[in-house]
């Protein structure tokens, strides 16, 4: 998959850590397929919706 200039947000909720890494092997993922990401927390991503 191509996905060159793809803007793409993965944002997570986790106390104990797990989706976060999830999400952090997510944007791995997606940045070798060429998106644009941005990996944010939940109250980041209320803070600033798209």
């Amino acid at each position: 998959m191509n996905a060159v200039g793809v803007a793409l947000r993965v944002a997570y909720g986790s106390n104990l850590g797990a989706s976060e890494d999830l999400a952090r092997q997510l944007v791995g993922r997606a940045e070798q397929s060429g998106f644009d990401t941005a990996l944010l927390t939940l109250d980041e991503l209320a803070d600033n919706p798209p």
